[in-house]
């Protein structure tokens, strides 16, 4: 006796994605090159995958293609967020991942007041309306920053500086180690500038 039969291939096996993973940096501040590494394994055997990143925000300056990318951020501001994506080519799926990273607002000195040589009433003043705020945020520090005058008297900058420390520490109990004192260069007349720095802020810029 006899009988037929058909044989038929098995269909191929679906295709799978490998597992896609992107590390992320760390300690990020702005306008630093960020570097974001990433790990393939798995996945449908025989596929040489392809590498093709995106990022939201920022310009790729290094990377594209491989594992691995490097991303200037010298255009970001505080605030934003920063999303890396990468999608593996060579795949009929979606095989991709992605990976983010914030930017807190910076941080900054603040100018609070400034004047010439005024009386020392008038300093008292204003050194009442700097010593509320130093008290309203305990850890601010203090910046008193004198520029001599071209024509002033020898002497007349580390008068200024003392006077008003002293007025700070002495009648409005602002702790000495919370204030700074600079000296700028000169100008046409004597000047001081009051500056508020909240924790974290790099120093006023002497102008």
């Amino acid at each position: 006796a006899s009988t037929a039969v058909v044989v038929t291939r098995c269909p191929p096996a679906p295709p799978v994605c490998p597992n896609v993973s992107i590390i992320c940096p760390e300690n990020t501040e702005l306008g630093q090159v960020l570097t974001f590494r990433s790990t393939v394994t798995g996945g449908t055997s025989g596929i040489a995958g392809t590498y093709n990143w995106t990022v939201s925000a920022g310009t790729i300056v290094g990377g594209q293609g491989t594992d691995t990318i490097r991303v200037d951020t010298s255009a970001i501001s505080g605030g934003q967020t920063l999303t890396a994506s990468l999608s593996m080519g060579g795949y009929t799926l979606d095989c991709s991942a992605t990976c983010s990273v914030s930017f807190p607002v910076p941080v900054e000195c603040r100018k609070f007041d400034e004047y010439s040589n005024i009386s020392y009433n008038d300093e008292k003043a204003r050194l009442d309306n700097f010593a509320i705020e130093l008290q309203n945020d305990p850890a601010a520090t203090a910046y008193v920053i004198v520029y001599p005058g071209a024509s002033g008297r020898p002497g007349a900058v580390q008068q200024r500086t003392t006077r008003a420390v002293d007025y700070l520490v002495n009648s409005r109990g602002i702790s000495a180690n919370r204030i700074v004192t600079l000296v700028g260069p000169v100008k046409d007349q004597l000047l001081v500038e009051l500056w508020l720095c909240p924790q974290g802020a790099r120093p006023p810029t002497i102008r």
